[in-house]
């Protein structure tokens, strides 16, 4: 094998290993509890529970200036119920099965 088709193979293997880690998403790294996660600047972005790393009961999302932008419903990580987001402070409320 060449040397940069080796580089390239381990900086892939790492890349993949990082995005699909559990530890690394969007659930905050827990493995079961509730979740808050914050934005760079310190406000709050999500709110939930999880159980075995997955997303579970509804889950509140904030954007970067504190203003509450959505609630989805989760059951085993996959949207499942309401899904409720917010348009000019409007709530547009959507089903998810």
């Amino acid at each position: 094998m060449k040397p940069y088709t080796l580089s390239r193979f381990i900086l892939c293997l790492i890349v993949f290993l990082v995005a699909f880690s559990p530890l690394n998403a969007s659930n905050g790294g827990k493995k079961n509890g509730k979740v808050k996660t914050t934005h760079a600047n310190g406000t709050k972005a999500s709110q939930g529970k999880v159980k075995n790393y997955q997303k579970q009961g509804t889950w509140k999302y904030w954007n970067e200036k504190g203003v509450f932008v959505k609630a989805a419903t989760y059951k085993n990580d996959v949207l499942n119920g309401e899904y409720v987001e917010t348009f000019a402070k409007k709530p547009c409320t959507k089903t998810a099965f």
